[in-house]
């Protein structure tokens, strides 16, 4: 089976890898807000997790406290333009948290199927 994104992550078998295995396992998949990364460790006893479409889409995905969206956008600009991080990874990941968490109709970009 094809394991792609879009399809959701099966902890379950991550946790007989877990069990099948005497060395450290990290989890991946799914992890997209905060309380997954408990709910993983839970389910796949990994000892580790990773994330990463989550960080993406939610930058402020290790943070306990509720953030409003807005904030999140404009804290992560800010810092960017601090740490002068490169601008076309910038405009990606906020090209991605907008289009997670919105729903935008767009029109075709032209030269593109």
């Amino acid at each position: 089976m094809e394991d792609r994104p879009r399809e959701p992550a099966n902890w379950s078998e991550i946790a007989h890898v877990v069990v099948a295995l005497s060395i450290p396992v990290i989890a991946n998949g799914d992890v997209l807000e905060c309380q997954d990364f408990q709910n993983i460790r839970d389910v796949t006893g990994a000892s580790s997790l990773m994330v990463a479409r989550g960080a993406i889409w939610n930058a402020s995905i290790f943070s306990h406290e509720e953030t409003r969206f807005e904030e999140v956008k404009r804290e992560y600009v800010r810092k960017s333009i601090i740490w002068d991080h490169d601008i076309k990874s910038t405009k990606y990941t906020l090209k991605e948290m907008i289009m997670h968490y919105t729903s935008l109709e767009l029109p075709e970009r032209k030269g593109r199927d």
